[in-house]
């Protein structure tokens, strides 16, 4: 047991410290996200979401763990080389203007439609990047995230062109309730404006808005999920909000609300404490055998609740904690209450064969008695001619 808690400590120790080196990673990315090219840190937040994914299991394997070693350098290496020419970079830059040139040319068919027409109005000041002269292939590293960003945001707009001229009329309609939103944050200079319009633009796809996601949260469409199903005490068990309609749980809009977890209970020490977690998916740990109700709650980005019409919506269930002891009678206990049983039997059997004259003459409660000791004699009698190492241990 010593030998098996060594290598859990270890293993979890390992998974620390690469947990760790992940934030530091992702400190050096915050930093650098108005420096960054948005390709480049697009890559390196993949890398970094890829080495979490192979550090989620409770207990990663060594090639998980080196396989996120990987994962984790590449992502620095290439937030250290970020102000060093990269002629890749730049080719691919020159590439994306060529074509989206191609796609939004004056002539174009997307530009041509009543649609097209209205938003080169009102994105007049972007539109005109792509008429100007393509990026050099010699561009400096100071000039990435310039040109970079702004290929992005034409990228929104040629996306969001090619969507809303292929919807029926219902989405097309929930589409253009959304469609100034969308053009005030592609028209802004600031990343962060950047970002949100990309995250406007993944619900558009879904059909999904955060107004529908709030909808389900207040009908109360949305549950707990504990696995495993049957935990155990200081297991990591891991608990999801699911919504009942699959196409919530993973669409954008879910990303504008925030899930905030709840619980109290005794400790370890049967001290009682109050603990909170964030996120869509957490892991708690509960100390002994018992049913424990835990509260989630929701959100917004702006700080308030969801609620409804008269109070902050909770979702709250139950998770049934288990015994250590899964098995209260293990192999080796049942093997010798078989072997046992068969002896007894098999000894009644033969005074009930033999003795049955010498049993008549004892009343009932010194009849049962005399069978019972018999029997233990016998079992004891057994024991000592079977060999008991060849028994498999529980």
């Amino acid at each position: 047991m010593l030998t098996v808690a060594t290598q859990a400590v270890a293993r979890l120790e390992a998974k620390v410290a690469r947990l760790e080196r992940i934030d530091t990673v992702e400190g050096d990315l915050r930093r650098l996200r108005l420096v960054l090219p948005p390709a480049l840190a697009d890559e390196v937040q993949g890398e970094l979401r890829k080495a979490l994914d192979r550090l989620r299991s409770p207990q990663s394997s060594e090639t998980e763990l080196q396989e996120a070693d990987r994962l984790v350098a590449g992502a620095a290496a290439s937030i250290g080389a970020a102000g060093q020419p990269d002629p890749e970079l730049a080719a691919s830059l020159v590439a994306r203007f060529d074509r989206l040139r191609n796609a939004l040319d004056p002539a174009a068919e997307l530009r041509l439609t009543e649609k097209g027409k209205a938003l080169v109005r009102q994105l007049r000041a972007l539109l005109q990047y792509i008429e100007g002269e393509p990026p050099a292939a010699t561009l400096r590293p100071e000039q990435y995230f310039e040109h970079d960003a702004r290929l992005v945001r034409l990228e929104l707009v040629h996306d969001y062109l090619s969507l809303v001229t292929h919807q029926d009329d219902g989405a097309r309609e929930r589409l253009e309730k959304k469609e100034g939103e969308l053009l005030a944050l592609v028209a802004a200079p600031s990343w962060d404006k950047t970002v949100d319009a990309r995250r406007l633009l993944r619900e558009m796809h879904d059909d999904i808005y955060v107004e529908r996601v709030e909808s389900e949260i207040c009908a109360k469409r949305v549950r707990i999920t504990p696995q495993p199903a049957d935990p155990r005490p200081h297991q990591a068990v891991e608990l999801s909000a699911v919504f009942t309609n699959d196409a919530y749980n993973g669409c954008g809009a879910r990303e504008e609300l925030t899930c905030e977890w709840y619980f109290k209970h005794e400790d370890s020490a049967r001290q009682v404490g109050e603990w909170q977690e964030t996120g869509w998916k957490v892991h708690h740990f509960f100390p002994r055998p018992d049913v424990y109700t835990v509260t989630a709650s929701f959100r917004r980005k702006d700080g308030t609740h969801v609620a409804d019409q008269t109070d902050t919506v909770k979702v709250t269930e139950n998770v049934t904690v288990g015994s250590d002891n899964t098995a209260r009678f293990g192999s080796r206990t049942r093997i010798e209450a078989v072997r046992f049983g068969i002896v007894l039997v098999a000894t009644i059997v033969g005074l009930v064969g033999g003795a049955r004259d010498q049993l008549m003459k004892l009343d009932v409660a010194a009849g049962i008695i005399a069978v019972f000791l018999i029997g233990f004699g016998a079992d004891a009698v057994k024991n000592i001619i079977v060999d008991r190492g060849t028994v498999p241990r529980k």
